[in-house]
């Protein structure tokens, strides 16, 4: 009879540890589901090139795309090179993405404080973007601009 009663305990552990393991499975699904959704706003670190004369605008970029997914914000350092005959004084930026090659539009958000820069000296800023949720999969050409400073990139939405 002991045999009997140690296969139920034996039994019984095995239903106990699979039941743990599913319900511990779908906690970190969903938790894994919060963090994706928290992680809505990335950070990507400054310029590795600091804006110059050359290149008066300059932020990270991977081969002249900065990728984002649908719905994502994206925090950056942008840093601005003034060689303008003039300071730029509460100066906007902003992004204009034409159409794609699909006929899409993208319509950019941009948050930022207004840039002050006087003649020939640069700036870093913090420049926060954001695209729709509803945004097609595609590459857009853009432009990023701060008075009459330009940069051209692309985003990519994934």
């Amino acid at each position: 009879m002991q045999k009997r009663g140690a296969v139920n305990i034996s039994i019984e552990t095995i239903m106990i540890l699979i039941v743990a393991v599913v319900a511990l499975g779908l906690m970190l699904m969903l938790v894994r589901g919060w963090l994706i959704k928290a992680g809505d706003i990335i950070d990507i670190g400054p310029p590795e090139i600091k804006a110059d004369e050359g290149d008066p605008v300059s932020f990270p970029l991977k081969g002249g795309v900065l990728e984002m997914t649908r719905g994502q914000k994206v925090n950056m350092k942008t840093s601005f090179y003034n060689k303008e005959d003039s300071p730029i004084t509460d100066g906007a930026v902003r992004v204009e993405c034409s159409q794609s090659t699909e006929g899409q539009t993208l319509n950019v958000d941009v948050s930022t404080a207004p840039v002050t820069v006087d003649i020939n000296k640069e700036i870093t800023v913090a420049t926060q973007l954001a695209i729709p949720a509803d945004a097609t999969r595609t590459d857009y050409p853009c432009r990023m601009t701060v008075s009459e400073t330009k940069k051209d990139f692309f985003i990519r939405v994934k």
